[in-house]
């Protein structure tokens, strides 16, 4: 499908400074992922390598309109995406089946449901007028990372449930990336219950990114800069999000 931007059309120009300096951010976040070192280093590799990507596909998309780079664009969200999928994949699918470590580990079922992530999505794209710039393709993605938040919250009242300990109330589990199960102990606010509420920040902060990119034309009369640069800050800032909360601080 052909893409509009409100700020190419309001401006009479098809260079966007808006939305190039707004796709900047995402080189940052590359650079974060990959610092991470706490990180499981494939999902850091991935996701470092979506970031970059996504930071310079944008960039030059919204300088020159090649359609070359929009694909570079794309490869780099499709490769953030699957990074979120990984990550979900290990941590949760570990403390669902503890007994299967290998199975949970496979690189091909991360395949699969990253691709039965983006069926779906493309699916929803077709939804709605071509104004919308695919914004309903997102809202998959912004569903699962509501379920995600479902998911991390229920580790802490399962812990609580079963958890011991000695002075310290055992609070949640988690998943130490490269090493196995942990267990994170002590009092005050769980692991789980941290991550869920990152998460949950995040499928809003999505949520919000997606009304930015559906309502960047229709709405161009109003704000000839449009609010496309807005789907990009939040977009990049709930998938950011999404791994913090799926993944978690270093563990002391």
């Amino acid at each position: 499908m052909e893409f509009q931007y409100c700020e190419a059309i309001g401006g009479g120009s098809p260079v966007q400074p808006l939305n190039i300096a707004s796709s900047l951010p995402f080189l940052l976040l590359a650079w974060f992922c990959w610092s991470a070192q706490h990180w499981d280093r494939g999902i850091r590799y991935v996701a470092a390598a979506g970031w970059t990507l996504t930071g310079w596909g944008s960039v030059g998309w919204h300088a020159t309109l090649n359609p070359g780079l929009l694909a570079i664009d794309v490869a780099g969200v499709t490769a953030v995406g699957v990074a979120i999928v990984r990550a979900a994949q290990v941590r949760f699918w570990r403390i669902r089946s503890p007994d299967k470590p290998r199975s949970s580990d496979s690189w091909v079922l991360t395949g699969v449901l990253s691709l039965l992530l983006g069926g779906v999505s493309i699916v929803a794209g077709q939804f709605g007028p071509g104004e919308w710039q695919m914004a309903p393709a997102f809202v998959p993605g912004m569903l699962v990372m509501a379920a995600l938040a479902i998911i991390a919250g229920r580790g802490d009242q399962a812990a609580g449930a079963t958890g011991t300990g000695t002075g310290s109330r055992v609070i949640g589990k988690a998943t130490d990336l490269g090493t196995g199960m942990g267990t994170v102990t002590g009092t005050g606010i769980g692991r789980s219950t941290m991550s869920a509420s990152i998460l949950w920040i995040a499928a809003v902060a999505f949520g919000l990114a997606i009304l930015a990119r559906g309502a960047d034309v229709p709405l161009c009369d109003l704000n000839p800069y449009g609010t496309h640069p807005l789907w990009h800050l939040l977009a990049g800032a709930a998938a950011w999000l999404a791994l913090r909360g799926i993944l978690g601080a270093k563990r002391g």
